[in-house]
């Protein structure tokens, strides 16, 4: 029994690797910078644009929906983003929210000017 054990373990292990080697790469389209503080709730071309460049990677959006909405599915991939990151966990003021270090962050990482 303990064989199994160490081969489902190595499983899960190879595949965190997998996980924490993706990145955001930019999107065709998404060209400047982001600049807007962005929330639950909001519905606007803004969110879709981070929609794009979140689900480039996913371990932070696999559902990588692009709406325009920013509901429970973007917040979520927000917070994986945070985390990823060291922007912010649970618990923190401003998890789950797409505002200024984290826009700060996306940008550095996409590469935007």
């Amino acid at each position: 029994m303990s064989k199994p054990m160490r081969i489902q373990s190595a499983y899960i292990s190879e595949k965190e690797v997998k996980k924490e080697s993706q990145s955001l790469s930019t999107p065709k389209g998404i060209v400047s910078k982001f600049t807007m503080p962005l929330v639950l709730g909001m519905k606007n071309n803004d969110v879709r644009k981070i929609q794009e460049a979140l689900k480039t990677d996913s371990s932070i959006y696999p559902e990588g929906l692009v709406t325009g909405y920013f509901g429970f599915l973007t917040e979520a991939a927000v917070k994986r983003f945070q985390v990823k990151y060291n922007i912010a966990k649970s618990g923190n003021r401003g998890y789950g929210r797409f505002g200024p270090l984290t826009i700060a962050k996306m940008n550095e990482v996409l590469g935007l000017k």
